[in-house]
């Protein structure tokens, strides 16, 4: 596949997402944006075998370094204190903002897990390159996001 076309279809393939993942993670759309294609700058002068091909995880992993890098400089928050979330089109009628809600309440890490693993469609071996920690980790971090998010829409549908 030529280079461009490479780019092409990851832009395609996985802009969306990331844009997403990017404004839930600083909650700016302009900054969100300019991460993203911060990201695919980068990406324009890697080649498939040091980015990946697909480069999906690659492109999460250097949109959220830019956006700590971001954060650092500015001192407005600490990077541990971003906190990825799922922005949702409220006016969507399937989306359960209940669940949206609980999952917002997750400690960071595990948050950022969840939107990694159900809105980025990464791997345990993906996310935890993103998130510089280890599969296994990952897994934890899942575990406990989703005993957490059951126990409490559990609660919610009993109130």
């Amino acid at each position: 596949m030529m280079h461009s076309n490479w780019i092409e279809s990851a832009w395609a393939a996985h802009s969306c997402d990331l844009r997403h993942y990017a404004q839930g993670y600083c909650g700016n759309l302009e900054q969100a944006e300019d991460a993203v294609q911060d990201a695919f700058v980068k990406l324009q002068q890697t080649t498939p075998e040091v980015a990946g091909d697909p480069p999906r995880p690659w492109l999460f992993r250097v949109v959220r370094n830019r956006l700590i890098d971001l954060h650092r400089r500015t001192r407005r928050e600490r990077s541990e204190d971003l906190l990825p979330a799922l922005a949702v089109d409220a006016a969507n009628p399937s989306v359960d903002m209940g669940a949206i809600s609980a999952l917002n309440q997750l400690p960071p890490r595990q948050r950022e897990a969840m939107v990694l693993r159900f809105r980025g469609d990464l791997s345990y071996e993906s996310i935890a390159e993103v998130m510089s920690t280890t599969p296994s980790n990952v897994g934890v971090l899942l575990h406990k996001a989703l005993r957490a998010l059951r126990d409490e829409l559990d609660l919610s549908a009993e109130g």
